[in-house]
This record gives C-alpha cells, structure tokens and sequence, in this order.
C-alpha cells in the first residue's frame, strides 16, 4: 500500500509533499533456485592453521528464502517556477527506509571467521584441510534481519531561453544525495551491525553530485557533465592502527589504514541534427582519464569498485542516427 499528498502552499512556487507505503520483493528464481557455482580462491586464509589454501567458493541459491518487506517515508519541500524566476526549480526530500528479511550472503571470509570465533551455526558449510582441490566454502542466500537507512535527495535546475540572444535554449541541473546511515543488521549471534554509509567498498558514499549544463539550439546540443562522490573507507567496523592492535576479528578487522578517496570526473557530449531523420553525436567519458581508488577485496582479484569508480579510463563514443 502507499498513501501520499502534496500541498500547494499560498506562497508562490513552494510546495510540500509527503508520502509512506509498505513495499514487498519477492526473492527472484536466481536467489532462489541457482545451480552451483565454482568460484576459485587461490590463497584463502585458514584462521585455524594459520596458513594459505586454495578453497573453491559454491554459491548455490536457496529454495527456503522469504520475501523483503520495507517501510519507505518521504517528506519533500519544492520551489518551482516561482513568478519572479519562472526557470528555476529547487527541492529536497528526506528519505528513511526501513526493510526487513534482506536477501543477502555472507562472504567466504565470515563464514569461516565467525565459526573459528565459536560460533557454530557457521562451522557446517566449508573444509580447509582436505587434499588439494577438495576444499571449499558454501555460500548461499538467506534473509538478514533488516537494513535501515536514511537521508536527503537534493535537486536543482534552471533554464534560460534564447541565451545571450542565441536561438534555443540553456539548462543547468544538479542532482545529489547524502546517506545519514546505512545500518546492516545480521541478526545472527555474534555477528555485529555495521553502517555501510560511506563505505566506497560498496555504493553507499556518503555523499553524490550529477550536475549536467545543456545547450540545445533545435539542430547543435552540446553537453557538459560532472560526477562526483566523496572520500569514505574501506570498512566502518575495521580498527585502524599501527602498534598494540587488539585481536583482529571477523566484525572488526585491524587495519593500518581504512581510507578511500572519492572521484570527480568530467564528461563531454554534442550532437547535430543533419536532417530531421539523420543525426550525427559524439560523446567523452572520464576526460581526465582518472585511475579508480584501488578497493582491497579479500580473495576476488578484482581490487577496484566498479559500482562507483571508471575502470576503464577514458572512453570515446561517436555515431549516427537514423530515425524512420
């Protein structure tokens, strides 16, 4: 269910909007129903040996799974087309999410680190001391207890006609977001919460900006976009430090650093209609051929973050359209 409004306030241009509504997923046929899986980990550490073994990672899906549930509110103020500046428009909304019986894994790592910390609910799915080419860790889908996260959505554009006396139009538009918190809870015994807000590990920064700047004569539009996100960690449960570190566990890490750079790039695009049918467009992603954050990841040889970071430099589009 969903129940909203919106207010068209006596002052010029400013609305208020609201709206809350309870939200379900089913789990999908692959989370449910995945055939085995074989991922290769070539030096996976054995916490209770102390070594380097080569283990197989199954991920298989589960037929057991439940659906999500959420409980999504929004509280939204916009000024629009105020009669003073009729091409701006501003607005922000508050976001909290609530959701329950997330369908998620833990990573190899933690499953074997939890049972080697005593917990035995973990100690059924993996072997680390059979011959070569026997060993493996299981993972496989389940529902966490529930993710809750909150923030604000920002964004703002302005639009100016026949600018400096050029036929078309000019529009500037920025969007943003800014992640209070992102709580996972596991809700498995002496498994810890951990707030995900500002890991760059994931997708979660802290906070983003998309800002594009068009000019559209009817035939030439040209295009200018920033991306941006900011510096956050690796991990917000790792301890960094450099002498007289405690125990290194499986919710907290010991680390000598724990800090992740964020990323400004820049992108170029222009278009001309030759004809009404024939169009010609060219387009530069990541001008400044930025180098992504390296991202260490345990076991997976991947050691960037392509959900937030370029990983393949600068890239050049060029073509043209044909419309019928």
């Amino acid at each position: 269910w969903k129940v909203g409004g919106t207010w068209s306030t006596p002052v010029d241009g400013l609305t208020l909007r609201a709206v809350t509504s309870r939200d379900v997923r089913a789990p999908n046929l692959s989370e449910l129903f995945a055939a085995p899986t074989v991922t290769t980990l070539p030096s996976f550490n054995d916490p209770f040996r102390n070594v380097a073994v080569q283990v197989f990672q199954n991920t298989v899906g589960n037929p057991n799974l439940r659906p999500e549930t959420a409980r999504d509110t929004e509280l939204g103020v916009v000024y629009s087309r105020p009669s003073w500046l009729p091409g701006l428009s501003l607005s922000v909304d508050y976001y909290q999410i609530k959701l329950n019986g997330v369908v998620s894994t833990l990573s190899p790592d933690q499953i074997v680190r939890f049972c080697f910390e005593g917990n035995q609910a973990f100690c059924g799915g993996f072997q680390l001391d059979g011959a070569q080419g026997t060993n493996f860790v299981n993972v496989q889908p389940f529902n966490l207890a529930s993710w809750n996260t909150s923030g604000f959505n920002l964004e703002a554009s302005y639009q100016w006609k026949r600018p400096l006396g050029l036929p078309g139009a000019f529009t500037i538009r920025a969007l943003g977001t800014h992640v209070r918190e992102f709580i996972v809870d596991a809700g498995i015994a002496g498994v810890a919460r951990r707030d995900d807000a500002g890991a760059n590990t994931g997708a979660i920064p802290d906070w983003k900006w998309l800002a594009t700047q068009t000019y559209d004569s009817g035939r030439l539009t040209l295009t200018v976009q920033e991306r941006w996100f900011s510096d956050g960690v690796f991990n917000n449960n790792y301890v960094v430090c450099q002498t007289d570190c405690p125990v290194s566990t499986g919710n907290f890490n010991t680390v000598n650093t724990n800090r992740m750079k964020g990323d400004f790039y820049l992108d170029l695009g222009a278009a001309f209609n030759i004809t009404d049918k024939i169009s010609l467009y060219g387009k530069v992603d990541n001008v400044f051929d930025n180098d992504p954050t390296p991202s260490p990841q345990t076991n997976t040889g991947l050691d960037v973050n392509p959900a937030l970071y370029e990983t393949l430099g600068r890239i050049y589009r060029a073509g043209v359209r044909f419309n019928f």
